[in-house]
């Protein structure tokens, strides 16, 4: 082989690694599960985002800071037979990939919400919202929330999560 050749395969092999390394571990959860009977997610953009002022609340409250993509999954058991529980498995992935558990001041643990974040409490890269459901037929939800987020109150996140479920 030619040293051009080799030299062009090589730039090849580092140009797929820099870009693999450059997407989120969590956006594994989302490819694992894509062609799966029950499980819908859909992706929202930053320019989609760009377009749409994102409210919180009935406050008006919003999240500051530049958020670059929204990724929700829906996992629908009517549609589908997962033989572990959504909500279990969805953190224990996320806790196996070194996200922060993160919970907001009044939090319940009947709730069936949990927070996963990487970052600190003010300044978020990622947000992961796991949403389980005690009703067996019930929908499950992961909700990841991407960018350079400045979050003051995860209580504010908790609430979008939970309306998104009620649908």
């Amino acid at each position: 082989m030619s040293l051009i050749y080799k030299i062009g395969i090589m730039i090849a092999l580092l140009l797929t690694s820099l870009v693999s390394n450059g997407q989120s571990k969590s956006y594994r959860i989302y490819n694992e599960f894509d062609h799966q009977d029950g499980f819908s997610w859909f992706s929202v953009s930053k320019s989609m985002l760009d377009v749409v002022d994102l409210t919180l609340d009935d406050e008006n409250k919003k999240v500051t800071g530049d958020l670059k993509e929204i990724r929700v999954m829906v996992f629908n058991p009517k549609k589908a037979e997962l033989h572990k529980n959504f909500y279990r498995m969805m953190n224990h992935k996320l806790s196996r990939m070194h996200y922060k558990k993160a919970e907001p001041e009044d939090s319940d643990p009947s709730d069936n919400v949990t927070f996963w974040i990487k970052g600190n409490k003010r300044k978020v890269r990622e947000c992961h919202i796991v949403i389980g459901n005690d009703n067996p037929n019930g929908l499950n939800c992961l909700i990841s929330f991407y960018g350079d987020m400045d979050v003051r109150n995860l209580d504010e996140l908790k609430s979008i999560g939970e309306s998104q479920i009620d649908l």
